[in-house]
């Protein structure tokens, strides 16, 4: 993106200061009204994507999940 905007300041009589990413902020009390007993009957990937899409306003992209999948599966096998 950084290269997006430089391009689109070329030129102007403007510099570039910063770039800073904000994402909209979601309802970050959902899992915190959850109870422990009811947290521990989700899973993993379940709590992940309930916190990601508290942060980001939207669902973990396929590829994050898939990695938190891995280092699950990963994570089981070096228990073993």
């Amino acid at each position: 993106m950084r290269a997006q905007i430089e391009a689109a300041i070329e030129g102007k009589p403007v510099r570039l200061a910063k770039i800073e990413t904000r994402f909209a902020a979601q309802n970050s009390a959902e899992l915190e009204d959850e109870t422990l007993p009811e947290l521990a009957q989700l899973q993993p990937d379940a709590i992940f994507n309930r916190l990601y899409r508290s942060k980001y306003a939207a669902d973990a992209p396929p590829e994050l999940m898939a990695a938190l999948a891995e280092l699950m599966l990963n994570a089981g096998a070096d228990e073993k």
